[in-house]
């Protein structure tokens, strides 16, 4: 049989052999079918051309709503079973990560720049990038534009004396009680908001107390603070290399 809404064929010919629904391509001849609890286990929507499960208002070409766990299984039993998200050229290929409707982070393919893969913040994976791969294979954490193996580009430090910027941490729990870390970090030595203030080190620290630090500091002249190269025992500086070579032990300013 034929009608504008439903199509049975079985002969063939010109038609295409099998079951047809809204043959007719009318907008308000949508199709359902329910379940033994959901009235809306399969829903059609013919005038906006979107599929529903559980749902008889999708807003995407497929939606998929219900309540409990929901889950999608792409399985094969005796070969690779793949997922593909293909987009057009300099444009995304993303997966979004919601919280009751509002996008948190999302992930995948930004064609815009260069087919890089990224987690970025919110639902625009070209900025607020936190971590991202090139098609060479640096990688960046807080670099869009990844140049080495591995690029990370914290934020600004501080303009305040003893604020700090973690670029890495390393962290283990020798007790119940003790919080231990081996850290490399920016250290302001100061007041300032430039180089001559800034000191980057690495070190192990305990609780609150640092024991022991390698600092690398300002390039030039002698610094009380920051010196050109120093090992330090919880903030005090114990050996220290100026920028014209003196030595110090015990002191940061050697004169000699």
């Amino acid at each position: 049989t034929a009608n504008p809404y439903f199509n049975v064929n079985t002969s063939g010919g010109a038609g295409v052999e099998g079951v047809t629904v809204n043959e007719g391509g009318v907008s308000s001849c949508d199709f359902r079918v329910e379940g033994s609890s959901n009235q809306y286990l399969l829903f059609v929507d013919a005038g906006a051309e979107r599929v529903g499960i559980g749902t008889s208002l999708p807003g995407y070409e497929l939606d998929v709503h219900g309540i409990g766990n929901q889950n999608v299984n792409i399985e094969s039993d005796d070969e690779n079973a793949i997922l593909k998200i293909d987009c057009h050229a300099a444009k995304q290929g993303r997966v979004d990560f919601r919280k009751e409707g509002s996008t948190i982070f999302c992930l995948g393919l930004d064609g815009n720049d260069g087919d890089k893969f990224k987690l970025s913040a919110g639902s625009d994976i070209s900025s607020n990038e936190w971590v991202t791969v090139d098609t060479s294979g640096n990688v960046g954490i807080g670099a869009a534009t990844p140049a080495c193996d591995l690029n990370i580009d914290c934020a600004n430090i501080g303009g305040n004396d003893a604020d700090e910027e973690v670029a890495i941490q390393l962290e283990s729990r020798s007790s119940s009680t003790n919080d231990e870390t081996v850290r490399m970090y920016w250290h302001k030595t100061g007041a300032g908001t430039d180089h001559t203030t800034t000191g980057f080190r690495i070190g192990r620290k305990v609780d609150s107390t640092h024991y022991g630090q390698i600092h690398f500091g300002y390039g030039a002249g002698t610094s009380a603070t920051n010196p050109f190269f120093g090992i330090l025992e919880d903030e005090t500086i114990r050996f220290a290399i100026d920028a014209n070579g003196k030595v110090g032990i015990g002191t940061a300013t050697p004169s000699t």
